[in-house]
C-alpha cells in the first residue's frame, strides 16, 4: 500500500534534545526532557505544520519505509506522512510487523543505514 501525501513547499527535520516534556505524534506519550527526538516544521499548501516523534514511533516509521519501498513503492509514496494521525493505530497495527529500535539507532536515519553497519 503506497501512501499519497502531498509534498511538502518547505521542510525541515531535526533532531533536538528536549529542553521540556513533550507529546510524541506518533503514540500520544510524552517524550521527556533530555531526550532526543525527531522535530519536523514544514509548509503545505501555505499551513504551517509542525510534528513531534519519539526514538520509538521513528524506529516505526523507517520500519514502514523500508516494508513500502520493498513491496514496490517509490521512495516518496514509501513515508506515510507527517502530522496528527500519520503513524495512527490504522498505520501502526495494520500489516506492518514492528521489531524493537536496536540500541545504535539513532533517530532520523533509515534503518538500512544502521544495518549496514552491522554487516561491515
Amino acid at each position: 500500500m503506497c501512501f499519497e501525501v502531498d509534498r511538502a513547499d518547505v521542510f525541515v527535520q531535526t533532531t533536538p534534545v528536549a529542553r521540556k516534556e513533550h507529546k510524541c505524534m506518533g503514540c500520544w506519550k510524552a517524550i521527556p526532557r533530555g531526550v532526543r527526538y525527531l522535530h519536523v516544521r514544514m509548509i503545505m499548501n501555505g499551513e504551517i505544520i509542525t510534528h513531534k516523534e519519539c526514538r520509538k514511533c521513528n524506529w516505526k516509521r523507517q520500519q514502514i519505509i523500508d516494508q513500502e519501498i520493498d513491496s514496490g513503492c517509490r521512495s516518496h509514496e514509501a513515508d506515510p506522512g507527517y502530522g496528527g494521525y500519520s503513524l495512527s493505530e490504522e498505520v501502526i497495527n495494520g500489516e506492518y510487523e514492528f521489531t524493537e529500535p536496536p540500541a545504535e539507532f539513532v533517530i532520523g536515519k533509515r534503518i538500512r543505514e544502521v544495518v549496514k553497519k552491522e554487516l561491515w
